[in-house]
């Protein structure tokens, strides 16, 4: 599958993490999937990160005894907050594969395993196996493995032969189908997100508005002005966000929009506040 030409959706990306595991030997395969980022601000500092994510989030740890497993390296921002990013594993479908072969004692064996071909070769071949064809669909995945009468030297080329070599080029059956649905997801998620964020600043904005029309309404202080009034219940301007006035007289509330990548903004009207009442 060549991950790179897959049409996904907007704001999401996949890669395919491979390595081999020092220990065992067996070559290692994944499929992940990532969705950018839903703020372009931090959530406890406010500062501007960015939105899009290009690498993989996560890293396969291919050291003694970690197996290959699949880790997160930090993103913990200047402030200590850890910038999340969505991300998921594609699994393998299960695949069924038939075998047949001679264990040690030469007795016929056939069967069905779901197993990665290259560990069940392999525990075959542990096993003292002296002969093995795997399938699939009636067709070999690769050469009828054989040993001769006896179990090897385990220091010999047939331990390369047997349990890694023949089934290197067989990867993990992750569909297209898999990685899209995958994707679509990751993206819907975002977008849910997205939406909800943007609805609790509104939901701000409007309190926010409320409020400041609410103490407008009240009785002037002697000696107080309605333009004095009103600058002190300003909390913003044309270029600052907050409530303000503007120069036709009608008052407003704005915020810069976080999930924007243009500098859009999310503004909430006096003239709006008696359609919503929330």
């Amino acid at each position: 599958m060549d991950i790179e030409a897959l049409d996904l959706p907007p704001y999401t990306h996949a890669a395919v993490l491979t390595g081999r595991d020092i220990v065992t030997g067996l070559d290692l395969h994944y499929v992940i999937v990532w969705a950018d980022r839903s703020t372009g601000t931090c959530d406890q500092c406010n500062q501007p990160i960015s939105m899009q994510v290009d690498e993989c989030p996560v890293i396969l740890n291919l050291g003694a005894g970690a197996g290959g497993a699949i880790e997160e390296p930090s993103k913990q921002h200047g402030c200590g907050n850890w910038l999340t990013v969505d991300w998921t594993e594609v699994k393998p479908v299960a695949r069924t594969y038939r075998y047949r072969g001679l264990d040690k004692d030469g007795v016929g064996r056939t069967g069905a395993t779901e197993a990665d071909p290259s560990a069940f070769a392999q525990e075959k071949y542990n096993a003292g196996w002296r002969k093995l064809t795997i399938t699939q669909d009636g067709e070999p995945i690769g050469p009828t493995l054989e040993v001769g009468g006896s179990r090897p030297d385990l220091d010999t080329g047939n331990r390369t032969w047997w349990g890694e070599t023949a089934y290197d080029q067989v990867a993990p059956d992750v569909t297209v189908d898999a990685v899209l649905a995958a994707a679509r997801q990751l993206a819907d998620r975002r977008a849910t997100e997205i939406g909800a964020q943007a609805e609790s600043i509104e939901k701000d904005l409007r309190d926010d508005l409320r409020k400041t029309l609410a103490a407008l309404a009240e009785p002037l202080a002697d000696g107080e002005t309605m333009d004095e009034r009103i600058e002190e219940l300003s909390s913003g301007s044309e270029t600052a966000p907050g409530v303000y006035c503007d120069d036709d007289g009608r008052w407003q509330a704005w915020e810069h929009d976080p999930a924007s990548e243009f500098g859009a903004t999310i503004t909430v009207y006096a003239d709006d506040l008696a359609q919503v009442t929330r």
